[in-house]
């Protein structure tokens, strides 16, 4: 066998560097769906929202977003109390928005086909039979410019064309059949339905008066409606998460505070609650407001997870951060327990941030839990770490369900496993499980990153080694603060500057919130947590034989070229089989 000399060595590192360099890093999927330099609101009117710019009930510069959920068509964020001129905590913008518009009122039917238009309206016709059909999804968007940057062109020919004696209808107009023969038709000739140019008229009114509300950075609307945020008691008071159930429901764990910033100007306005709205009809469903014995001086309830596989006998799990313990609270039973544990407390040798030209100092407990789907016994796994920690726990849903064991430390001590590490400057605050992989996503601050592990990998090992990094930007990941998957297996994540909001200020000529997104399928490819690549574990101990040192004798001189060759052709062989296998 031929000798594996120092130079072959070298030459199977660097091929193994290279493939490993290009195996653990990411493709950067995720894409801004949405952006802002400061939240705004959708108003009832420009009266009202002017009224409260005045009076200070809504200051833009002090209102951050904190949680993030989706279900179907609606994208939901919380607001806490951070600072005064908060209108709203909670609010959502509709994820199909830009194709609705049921809120126009006029009598043109989709189908309505018209016969000789003047130029102007053959072609916005043509448009809007494109746009019915969702082929052309931006005609509103244009028609809107069009109509404010011509006004007064636009109202003329408007006028014009309302001036017509008569209107003439072609029934079962063919696009693709008629739309050149309209195109090709005698102006003089042309007749217009007017129910067609009032609908057009309508919109193009509609667009321009909420043209500053664009896709990218929509206003919020308050949910479920003003009026839960507006009188006093307030249905919301400084929620911040939530989580939507299968079964409809949206669950708020709201912390009951104002002013959470500055410390001293903190007010408890009531204890924390968790309340829950009928997804399906927006109506208060239920409000549970924790007993004060379960509620510490430094309490605060800050994420919810929510174990639904049976929605009669749900169970919500709430952090505290503060005061390290996990709530779990029983729908069907309508109470709930506070459980503790070692694990839930912060390690005093994580508690430094650096994000940055920002250096602080936090000892926050329990923060980050997640669920999977249901194991073999019929109980999901918690997985959960505090934010200043780099370690990783889990323990099984059945122990925390059980009152009686789950308030005895003692008895179900050793049910809590430790994982492993995720490295220097791994502290996580949320995380999320996306049940069809077993993929675990969570959050790195200090990092400005995203990263993921395989729950259901072989090995289930938590290593630096096994785990991917999913996404890192500086600017478009500073500080990600939320996370979650939708039923549609999307991955969504919402960066806010926290950092910089709590230890300095906000730009408002920057953009400070970011919502990204990508298919799980796309977030995970070419990383640790890729479901169709070998662990990267693996891989390396596929190759570990290769870099074994040889006892063989050395061959004879005028053998040297031949072994080398035959060396070399064997290690490039030996790194392809073990790839491919």
């Amino acid at each position: 066998m031929a000798h594996v000399t120092t130079f072959h060595v070298f030459i199977i590192l660097s091929s193994l560097s290279l493939f490993l360099l290009n195996y653990v890093s990411c493709n950067d999927n995720l894409q801004i769906a949405y952006q802002w330099k400061q939240i705004d609101f959708e108003f009832r009117n420009d009266q009202d929202r002017q009224e409260a710019v005045e009076n200070g009930t809504f200051i833009p510069a002090n209102i951050i977003p904190m949680g993030l959920e989706v279900y179907k068509n609606r994208l939901f964020m919380t607001m806490p109390r951070w600072k005064t001129g908060v209108p709203a905590t909670l609010a959502y913008i509709d994820l199909n928005e830009q194709r609705d518009v049921s809120h126009l009122e006029t009598k043109t039917e989709p189908g309505t086909s018209l016969e000789n238009y003047p130029e102007l309206w053959k072609n916005t016709y043509i448009n809007y039979v494109r746009w019915h059909s969702n082929q052309q999804v931006n005609f509103f968007r244009s028609l809107a410019e069009r109509y404010q940057n011509e006004n007064n062109e636009l109202k003329r020919q408007l006028a014009e064309c309302k001036s017509r004696e008569k209107s003439v209808r072609i029934e079962g107009f063919d696009e693709e059949k008629d739309s050149e023969k309209m195109l090709e038709s005698n102006d003089d000739e042309d007749v217009v339905d007017e129910e067609f140019v009032s609908f057009l008229e309508i919109t193009a009114k509609h667009r321009m008066e909420r043209h500053n509300n664009t896709t990218q950075s929509p206003k919020l609307k308050p949910y479920p409606s003003w009026s839960a945020h507006s009188y006093e008691p307030r249905e919301l008071v400084s929620p911040f998460r939530i989580r939507a159930d299968q079964c409809g429901r949206l669950w708020v764990i709201d912390s009951g505070f104002n002013n959470l910033l500055p410390e001293e100007d903190r007010v408890a306005i009531r204890n924390p609650s968790l309340v829950v709205y009928d997804l399906h009809n927006d109506n208060l469903l239920r409000r549970y407001e924790f007993p004060s014995d379960q509620v510490k001086n430094d309490s605060l309830f800050a994420n919810i997870a929510v174990e639904d596989d049976d929605c009669e006998n749900t169970f919500a799990y709430v952090t505290d951060i503060f005061n390290p313990a996990l709530l779990v609270y029983s729908w069907k039973q309508q109470s709930s327990w506070r459980v503790h544990h070692h694990y839930f407390h912060p390690d005093p040798l994580a508690g430094n941030y650096s994000i940055g030209n920002i250096s602080f100092h936090w000892d926050d407990g329990l923060f980050g839990i997640a669920l999977s789907k249901p194991q073999s016994d019929g109980y999901p796994t918690l997985y959960f770490h505090p934010l200043s920690s780099t370690n990783e726990f889990s323990v099984s849903t059945k122990f925390l369900r059980n009152e009686t064991a789950a308030t005895n430390q003692q008895e179900i001590f050793n049910e809590f496993k430790t994982l492993g590490t995720r490295g220097p400057n791994g502290q996580s605050a949320v995380s999320f499980l996306d049940k069809i992989t077993g993929v675990l996503f969570y959050t790195l601050p200090n990092l400005n990153a995203i990263a993921c592990w395989r729950t259901n990998s072989k090995t289930k090992t938590y290593t630096i080694k096994s785990q991917g990094r999913v996404f890192m930007s500086p600017v478009d990941m500073s500080f990600p603060n939320d996370i979650k998957v939708d039923d549609q297996d999307r991955l969504w994540v919402l960066s806010n500057k926290l950092h910089i909001f709590m230890y300095s200020e906000l730009n408002p000529n920057d953009v400070n919130f970011r919502i990204l997104t990508a298919t799980v399928k796309d977030a995970i490819e070419h990383t640790a947590c890729d479901t169709k690549t070998k662990p990267l574990t693996e891989i390396i101990d596929r190759l570990g034989g290769i870099l074994r040192p040889s006892t063989t004798i050395p061959p004879a001189q005028g053998a040297a070229n031949t072994s080398f060759n035959l060396s070399i052709i064997s290690t490039i062989i030996t790194i392809f089989i073990c790839l491919i296998k």
